[in-house]
């Protein structure tokens, strides 16, 4: 788990999300299945804490370390989450 604390954060993460053509599979709203390098899925989560921060979870490797990186599986799908709150906002 990592908190989303600036778009620079997720640069590399972007760019190798991209790079891999990574695939997102919407499971419900804030809940993912991404596509990993190896043809695996993975989930990941984007919820609010409990003080408004955007947190962002992915059950791959580098998503559960100590120090939790920004992964291209969260990248991802954030991309596909902000999407849809966009939606949900002007609905």
């Amino acid at each position: 788990m990592f908190i989303l604390e600036s778009k620079a954060q997720l640069e590399k993460a972007i760019a190798k999300a991209m790079k891999t053509r990574t695939t997102v599979k919407f499971i419900s709203f804030g809940v993912y299945a991404v596509r990993g390098s190896k043809g695996n899925f993975y989930t990941v989560k984007c919820e609010r804490g409990e003080h408004g921060e955007k947190i962002v979870s992915c059950d791959c490797k580098a998503g559960q370390s100590v120090k939790p990186l920004v992964c291209f599986h969260a990248a991802g799908a954030l991309s596909l989450h902000v999407g849809l709150a966009r939606q949900r906002q002007t609905a």
